[in-house]
């Protein structure tokens, strides 16, 4: 059994441009990190993202028109470093607004996802030691309702432990949050992102387009949380980007 689960986030809404949600536990907010769980799903920020798309749609297009080998062209990869940027641009006015030192908060990430190593270890020795076995596992997996598609959190599932230090936030709201900082560092995400707005744009243009046959259906990205050092800590951030905390 993994120490952390995974966070799903929904990156593309149902009418295929980019709408990045993620989901936590109630009091989230009220937290020492609270600043920080939906400053990508700022109207302003989203509307900056999709006209990123719908303007640099053209030549992602025509770009994979021109690899007739089957590989991805160079200039994706290019367009996915500006659209980091624009990520982490946001990041840093946060940062700014709430004056919080960058390195200060990585290490106190780094501080709080060992924590929650630590505590997800114990819940999985936890459980299994009080799992049932046999003929009562099965009764008690047929009992158990089943949680919401895509969502992280139901309403029957026990609340996962608070991480000491963090104001309150608990562990499975704390690895959502990981995941939805740095979800935009991968590189599948952002072509998810992309291939979603061209197929939309091509059933807009032609409704019968066999390759968007499930238009109601979202895109989802599972986003691991073992190593925040591999998402956050790759900003770049100058001496004069920094405000003192």
């Amino acid at each position: 059994m993994s120490m952390s689960q995974p966070a799903v986030f929904q990156l593309v809404a149902a009418d295929g441009v980019f709408m990045l949600k993620g989901s936590y536990e109630p009091g989230s907010v009220a937290t020492n990190l609270g600043c920080f769980l939906h400053i990508f799903s700022d109207t302003s920020f989203v509307e900056e993202v999709r006209n990123f798309v719908e303007g640099h749609l053209p030549d992602f297009e025509a770009a994979a028109e021109t690899m007739s080998d089957g590989s991805q062209p160079l200039l994706w990869t290019e367009l996915h470093h500006s659209f980091r940027a624009m990520f982490e641009r946001r990041l840093r006015t946060v940062l700014e607004a709430e004056q919080l030192d960058a390195d200060d908060l990585l290490s106190y990430i780094e501080e709080l996802e060992q924590v929650a190593r630590q505590l997800r270890e114990q819940q999985c020795q936890h459980q299994h030691q009080s799992e049932p076995e046999g003929e009562d596992a099965v009764a008690r997996a047929l009992s158990e309702p089943r949680e919401s598609e895509g969502h992280l959190f139901s309403s029957s599932s026990s609340p996962s432990p608070i991480l000491p230090g963090s104001g309150g936030l608990r562990v499975e709201s704390f690895e959502a949050l990981l995941g939805y900082l740095t979800v935009f560092e991968d590189y599948d995400a952002f072509l998810e992102v992309m291939q979603a707005a061209s197929l939309a744009r091509r059933r807009s243009d032609d409704p019968t387009d066999k390759l968007v046959a499930r238009p109601h259906e979202e895109v989802n990205h599972a986003v691991g949380t073992s190593s925040v050092a591999a998402g956050l800590a790759t900003f770049e951030f100058s001496p004069a980007q920094r405000v003192a905390g």
